[in-house]
């Protein structure tokens, strides 16, 4: 069971139940936009062993429409030097990251799910 069915789940126990205590708002997948500065931070304090940890685990870019392929490239050659990464380990987290996206994630979407709302 995903978190998605398990809150749409509970919020159709507690609607009738509870005022929400502020306006309802349209529920967002993507990750937060970050920075370079902060996808160093995190390689430098987090201590990922791989970029599938740093972007699933430490960035949240498993949450995007994409799950992260898009912005693979761009964390890994940001990271590199911070992680000591030569343009080989690059490839290689980049088609080990593809991989394990491919085979152990869900199928990456490529339209909005239906508008949910949380409140």
């Amino acid at each position: 069971m995903t978190h998605r069915r398990v809150a749409r789940r509970l919020m159709e126990r507690v609607r009738n139940r509870c005022e929400p205590s502020r306006p309802i708002s349209p529920a967002i997948y993507e990750a937060a936009p970050l920075s370079g500065d902060e996808f160093i931070f995190n390689a430098i304090t987090e201590n990922p062993n791989s970029l599938c940890d740093l972007m699933l685990r430490r960035l949240g870019y498993g949450w995007d429409l994409d799950q992260g392929r898009s912005k693979a490239l761009h964390v890994a050659e940001t990271v590199a030097p911070s992680l000591e990464w030569s343009t080989t380990r690059i490839e290689q987290e980049i088609d080990s990251y593809a991989k394990h996206v491919g085979e152990a994630r869900r199928r990456p979407s490529t339209s909005r799910p239906e508008q949910e709302t949380i409140g």
